[in-house]
C-alpha cells in the first residue's frame, strides 16, 4: 500500500483506517513504523448507527483498492482518490 516499495499495513481503530509504513533509520535517527495516514471512515461510508465499527476484509495486491466490511455490506475503497462503492 505504500508507493515508493516500503513495507506498510493498515488497521482499523474506531472508525477510521489508519496507515503504516516502515521507516529506515536515518542519520542518527532510528527505524520503526510511521503512520503515513488515517482516512475517516465515518465521513466516507453511509453506515448510520453502525452495531459494529467497519474492519478490513481484504485487498488487491499492487493497487490502492481495499474491501471494508459494515452493517450494511462490503464497499471497495480506492485509498488515493478517497472512493467509495457499496460491492453488489
Amino acid at each position: 500500500m505504500v508507493d515508493d516499495g516500503r513495507l506498510g499495513f493498515m488497521g482499523v481503530e474506531d472508525r477510521s483506517l489508519h496507515l503504516w509504513a516502515w521507516q529506515e533509520a536515518g542519520a542518527g535517527g532510528s527505524a520503526g513504523w510511521r503512520r503515513c495516514r488515517v482516512i475517516e471512515l465515518a465521513t466516507l461510508l453511509s453506515v448510520p448507527h453502525p452495531s459494529f465499527p467497519p474492519r478490513v476484509v481484504g485487498s488487491v495486491e499492487g493497487t490502492d483498492v481495499v474491501f471494508i466490511s459494515t452493517d450494511v455490506g462490503i464497499f471497495t475503497l480506492k485509498i488515493k482518490s478517497g472512493r467509495v462503492a457499496k460491492s453488489t
